[in-house]
């Protein structure tokens, strides 16, 4: 018995304690690449945009983004499509700060240098390209997870609670969904080069080495590189440096050691002198802001709301945090000036991201800004576990551990399968709470569509009611039906005439409108509004169908709507009447294709006819 618990216990702690940290990570690659991505793809939504400097330099030699089009068609959902060009006085730049682009830079030239060698597709968004995201994203949790454990050792948290620590900041808190799923955004390397930054700059500051002086500068670099709000972790200086007196001594040094402050800073300077030239390359200047027309507001920030709300409340979403918040004791009690400054950063950070015009920070898991500085929550949680004179808090952390894995596990599981909706509130967060039935997929988005569209389609009434139409196409679906199956005319249900078109998972599309815009009175914008009856058996529920308009050019589709049926609106075994009112102002070429049509995503079949589209003379704004 003895040998059995000498030999289990050598390699808990010469494999499991030694390797942990290299272990968390390697599980979490295996769940990324076996239930990561969005559809396949780790670039998605802003990510698109950091990531699009390296295409554009690497491969296309385009800082125009012109191919944006071509691989948003090969690889994206229409409804995914995300804009990231803004236009500066003619010229195109991208609104992304080009942080992200030089951390995966490496992983980037790996992945075109291994499809060039294998024959596989260069164009920089192929499946290829898309897995090296995926393990950069990883890579730099390791990171981040190595920096957790040097900096916790400098505070003499012990190895076992250290784990611990690793183990709660990776699966029970947004970063491994932002490792796993979102790995484009920033918030995994943010999180990773700040807790690099915390870790090297209390190592300057206990022991002067030039060395750690420079990774202090580069990776501040890195960290303005890539959000240059984040440049508030120079506020935890103080903090870092332990005390009023070492504080200025540190600071005191770092000027008498003037040399290789200036080398420091040089070295802070070639990092961050990355944004401007690129700037540069795309529209000649050097310094731009591309965020027009959003920012802080200072005067009135949201502080409780993202702390609790419902909406994107830190402490709702991720309960792990509030339990790291017993630290404060513990360090209050061992040091007063500590615990000030470092609960002085907290606020600072809450204030300046409750600040931001959103700051819900739209769409997204948890509230993602926080990520960046999970280090100070680390750090609390090891402290909460360090103390000795409330053991009661460690006990407590012990408890909740496996609950608040599990609720963060239930809750990515209900964001990546849209049970969670972007823009909560309380009715929405108690109606699916720990749901994970397939019924409750998409069901509060449907439901928030449902309403959007309908505010939107009255919007419109009333905005273009006085409007007179200026033509109108009709298709009852009769005569010759070219391109239509025969087995999919019905002659016997129909709304008006002697045919109709019968929908089904085999034909899912019914014929519609389809023409040039040059064809329309107006070709820089057109407003319409388009309806069909719709025959629909019993049960709706499984009979959905969509009214759907499209602009197209020879690059896919750039404008995209639908109308959704509602199921418990829907008359069954009768006819229903389905209809969009649609205004689009961005035509971008008389050439350009308008389609309008039914799309049938029911499991049984709906009958249509009778397709009807208005087009209405709009008055000059």
């Amino acid at each position: 018995m003895q040998d059995w618990k000498k030999i289990t216990g050598n390699i808990f702690n010469g494999v499991i304690v030694k390797y942990a940290t290299f272990l968390i990570a390697a599980l979490v690659l295996f769940y990324s690449w076996q239930h990561g991505r969005y559809n396949g793809n780790y670039i998605n939504s802003d990510g698109k945009g950091y990531y699009a400097y390296l295409t554009a330099i690497f491969i296309y030699q385009d800082l125009d983004y012109n191919f944006v089009d071509d691989y948003e068609m090969k690889y994206y959902a229409p409804e995914s499509y995300f804009h990231f060009k803004s236009d500066i006085n003619g010229d195109v730049a991208n609104i992304t700060f080009a942080g992200i682009a030089v951390l995966l830079l490496p992983f980037f030239l790996a992945a075109h240098a291994g499809s060039m060698v294998m024959g596989y597709p260069t164009d920089g968004y192929a499946p290829l390209y898309q897995y090296a995201v995926g393990f950069a994203a990883v890579f730099y949790l390791f990171l981040a997870l190595w920096g957790i454990k040097k900096f916790l050792e400098l505070y003499s948290v012990r190895k076992y609670h250290i784990i611990l620590v690793q183990v709660l900041i990776t699966f029970a808190t947004p970063i491994y969904f932002y490792t796993t799923v979102d790995a484009s955004f920033t918030h995994i390397y943010s999180f990773s080069v700040i807790t690099l930054f915390f870790y090297y700059a209390k190592r300057y500051i206990q022991d002067s080495r030039a060395k750690h002086l420079y990774l202090t500068f580069f990776l501040l670099g890195l960290i303005v590189l890539i959000r240059p709000t984040n440049m508030m972790v120079l506020a935890a200086l103080p903090f870092l440096a332990g005390s009023w007196t070492s504080l200025k001594e540190s600071f005191i040094g770092l000027f008498r050691a003037y040399r290789q402050l200036i080398v420091g800073v040089i070295i802070f300077g070639l990092v961050v002198s990355v944004q401007p030239l690129l700037y540069f390359a795309q529209v000649g200047e050097f310094f731009i802001w591309t965020y027009t027309g959003v920012g802080f507001n200072f005067a009135d920030p949201h502080i409780l709301g993202v702390l609790f709300s419902y909406k994107k409340g830190l402490f709702l979403y991720t309960p792990v945090l509030v339990f790291s918040l017993f630290g404060f004791i513990y360090l209050f009690r061992k040091s007063k000036y500590q615990a000030i400054t470092l609960f002085a950063y907290l606020f600072l950070v809450t204030y300046i991201i409750s600040s931001w015009w959103s700051w819900w920070y739209g769409m997204s898991y948890g509230h993602r800004a926080f990520l960046d500085h999970y280090i100070v929550f680390a750090l609390l949680l090891g402290l909460a576990l360090k103390d000795a004179k409330y053991k009661i808090f460690r006990y407590m952390i012990y408890v909740i551990t496996p609950f608040v894995i599990w609720l963060n596990m239930v809750q990515v599981y209900q964001y990546k399968n849209w049970i969670l909706y972007w823009d909560m509130n309380e009715e929405m967060y108690w109606k699916v709470f720990l749901k994970t039935d397939e019924s409750y997929f998409g069901l509060l988005w449907r439901e928030a569509k449902i309403q959007a569209q309908e505010e939107e389609q009255a919007m419109l009434e009333r905005k273009f009611k006085d409007l007179k139409t200026n033509n109108i196409y009709n298709d009852s679906f009769e005569g010759d039906l070219i391109g239509v199956n025969e087995y999919f005319i019905d002659y016997d249900n129909t709304h008006s005439g002697n045919t109709s078109i019968r929908l089904t998972s085999r034909n899912p599309y019914s014929p519609g409108l389809k023409t040039e815009i040059r064809s329309l009175m107006d070709t820089t914008r057109v407003l319409f509004r388009a309806s069909a009856w719709v025959f629909v058996p019993a049960p709706a529920v499984v009979n959905s169908f969509h009214i759907v308009s499209s602009i197209e050019n020879e690059h896919g589709a750039y404008h995209y709507q639908a109308v959704d049926s509602q199921a418990e609106n829907i008359e069954t075994d009768a006819w229903n009447r389905i209809e969009m009112i649609t205004e689009v102002a961005d035509i971008r070429s008389p050439d350009d294709i308008l389609k309008v049509y039914i799309w049938y995503t029911g499991k049984r079949e709906v009958i249509v006819d009778d397709l009807k589209v208005e087009f209405f003379n709009i008055k000059a704004d």
